[in-house]
């Protein structure tokens, strides 16, 4: 034991160094983790978390989840859009970063990677302002050139025909730049 507090005692600065960083963690990550507690509990607003009380069967919740006639399409929906979102972008991010690796000017390169990872730092609510602007029914600029062009409008955001590939799309839009920016 004591060989171990000298140990800490040398190395007493990397220590100090830790405390931010586990602060942090402590803070950010693992304090919200008691809401996770709701699952198990007949939640009452006015009881507040903790002092509502626990389910019986303790997994009451979970059980109506699993047996609910939409878990499937729930659980079905959640791994095609996650497979697709992961292989779109991967796909999209490393031949971003094999077009920007080829490429030979400099500063053309810098501009296009500069514009392709500007949307990594948009809000998800102003990407969907973006994606509602280009794809709304009524108004949408997709829509308006269909229209002009003699064709019906596509309801991109209210058909589940269209959904999940409008949901890649953005994803991918918004996220290859910096893909492509960790490939490089």
């Amino acid at each position: 034991m004591k060989k171990i507090i000298n140990r800490i005692w040398y190395h007493k600065v990397f220590y100090i160094m830790m405390i931010p960083g586990l602060l942090w963690f402590s803070i950010f990550r693992y304090a919200p983790m008691y809401g996770i507690i709701i699952a198990f509990k007949d939640y009452n607003i006015k009881s507040g978390i903790l002092k509502s009380p626990w389910a019986t069967p303790l997994f009451k919740h979970f059980e109506y989840f699993f047996k609910s006639r939409y878990f499937t399409q729930l659980l079905s929906n959640t791994l095609i859009i996650s497979v697709a979102k992961l292989a779109t972008g991967m796909c999209a991010s490393i031949l971003l970063a094999l077009i920007l690796n080829e490429c030979a000017s400099t500063i053309f390169k810098k501009l296009i990677q500069t514009l392709t990872y500007m949307p990594h730092f948009l809000s998800w609510v102003i990407v969907y302002g973006i994606v509602l602007m280009f794809l709304s029914e009524s108004d949408g600029f997709v829509n308006q050139m269909l229209i002009s062009l003699g064709m019906k409008p596509i309801p991109f955001l209210s058909s589940p025909k269209y959904f999940r590939y409008v949901l890649v799309f953005s994803d991918m839009w918004k996220e290859c730049g910096w893909g492509a920016i960790i490939y490089i």
